[in-house]
């Protein structure tokens, strides 16, 4: 009896540690991040994100291909887009 009490005891007290982040991950609020967009001339939309925490630039390029947006009756273009 005393290895199934210990089984039972040691399986409660990894519910509670392993439960406990989940609970302070619930109660985590994250801020709004302000951002800027803007539609060239050209259709090309710009979403910019200013952060003066360190010296760095990056860039994202994403392109609006798939399935979704092959012409009606015409298939293939999102494929030959991929490579």
């Amino acid at each position: 009896m005393r290895p199934r009490r210990a089984a039972l005891l040691a399986s409660l007290t990894l519910l509670i540690v392993a439960g406990s982040p989940l609970l302070r991950a619930a109660e985590l609020t994250i801020p709004p991040i302000p951002y800027h967009q803007r539609t060239l001339a050209n259709g090309l939309q710009v979403l910019s994100v200013e952060d003066h925490a360190s010296p760095n630039v990056a860039v994202q390029v994403w392109y609006h291909v798939g399935s979704k947006d092959d012409p009606q009756g015409r298939s293939g273009f999102a494929h030959l887009f991929e490579h």
